[in-house]
């Protein structure tokens, strides 16, 4: 098995970066700035942020184990030394530290918004918290995690980098538009249970106008 599959690049490179691209993009654009004279930066977040990907693919792994295993359902961790297992997450947050360090500092609210969705998908995978069992939590959760705070990032970073300050009537429209995108995101996901999603559930509670706003 390669190394993509096995840490689910899969799940989140396709349809996940290249609308946090576009989002570092608009924002330079929206400050008449060149994004020519920023992708190296904008190369070192997405490096930064596929490195929290790991992470929170990983871990979603390892929290799942028994759940799958009474499920009947493959698991890629299950087969690795408890050792082994852990030593992927933890080179994870050893690097991560090591961006906000060396890469983020002193931007604080840079700081702030790279280590929320570590932080938000750690509380959604592990006990006593696991929201992704607790309904419209971990609904918010996903979202937050793997959209809302890393579209949030990519407009603050880049606007510290560029020398501007940060625009937050754009800032509030990308988290506005970042939770729908998450939201719409979890219709279908699958629960390890094998029953009915809340996704799925979410999808047909919600009033057809929103679920119209939510495609949009």
């Amino acid at each position: 098995m390669s190394f993509s599959r096995f840490i689910r690049s899969h799940d989140w490179w396709d349809y996940k970066l290249p609308p946090i691209l576009a989002v570092g993009y608009a924002t330079l654009l929206l400050g008449n700035k060149s994004i020519f004279d920023y992708y190296g930066y904008i190369a070192l977040i997405l490096l930064s942020v596929i490195i929290g990907a790991v992470y929170v693919s990983v871990i979603n792994d390892i929290s799942d184990i028994e759940v799958d295993l009474k499920a009947g359902k493959a698991n890629k961790m299950a087969s690795l030394p408890q050792a082994v297992r852990w030593l992927i997450p933890l080179t994870c947050i050893a690097a991560g530290i090591g961006f906000i360090y060396f890469f983020y500092y002193p931007d604080t609210v840079s700081c702030i918004f790279y280590m929320l969705p570590w932080i938000t998908f750690s509380m959604y995978s592990f006990p006593p918290f696991r929201l992704k069992n607790r309904g419209i939590w971990g609904v918010l959760a996903d979202a937050s995690g793997a959209h809302i705070f890393i579209s949030l990032l990519m407009v603050s970073r880049l606007s510290y980098l560029s020398g501007q300050a940060i625009d937050y009537r754009w800032l509030i429209a990308v988290a506005v538009w970042a939770t729908c995108g998450g939201v719409r995101g979890f219709y279908g996901i699958s629960l390890p249970i094998g029953t009915t999603t809340y996704g799925l559930e979410l999808k047909h509670m919600l009033p057809a106008g929103i679920r119209l706003i939510l495609k949009i």
